[in-house]
């Protein structure tokens, strides 16, 4: 249970086929996923029309797409990124979220399709757009 005053985060992990983890919330060790977008749900929804009236007919979740801008404080780090996915077979995101009696984690299938490399930018870190 959370304490009065407590901060709770959400939580971005990937994790590979043998349960191993890349932190997206450790830009000392790895990178630090900012903005993320697409982890609602929605659904494809068509309908019939009958009359005046419009009646459901089919309902089907769709895959959606998350992105978001990953922040790294170094190259090396990147390149650690880069090595974890090319090494793996299959990926899922983990997303862990803070409820007010704990934590639960959701997963999802996914496939990067693209990781930008961009220069820094200044002497802390550089951003990377991505899409999951």
């Amino acid at each position: 249970m959370q304490k009065r005053g407590e901060k709770v985060v959400r939580e971005f992990y990937i994790e590979n086929e043998t349960g191993q983890r890349f932190s997206m919330m450790n830009i000392e060790e790895g990178c630090f996923l900012s903005s993320p977008t697409g982890l609602g749900y929605s659904y494809d929804i068509q309908y019939s029309q009958i009359g005046n009236d419009f009646l459901q007919n089919i309902r089907k979740l769709t895959q959606g797409q998350i992105g978001g801008e990953l922040i790294f404080k170094k190259y090396d780090n990147y390149k650690k990124l880069v090595d974890f996915i090319e090494s793996a077979n299959f990926l899922k995101l983990v997303y862990k979220i803070p409820f007010e009696n704990g934590f639960t984690e959701f997963f999802k299938d996914i496939d990067i399709s693209n990781i930008d490399k961009s220069e820094i930018r200044n002497r802390r870190s550089f951003k990377s757009a991505c899409n999951i």
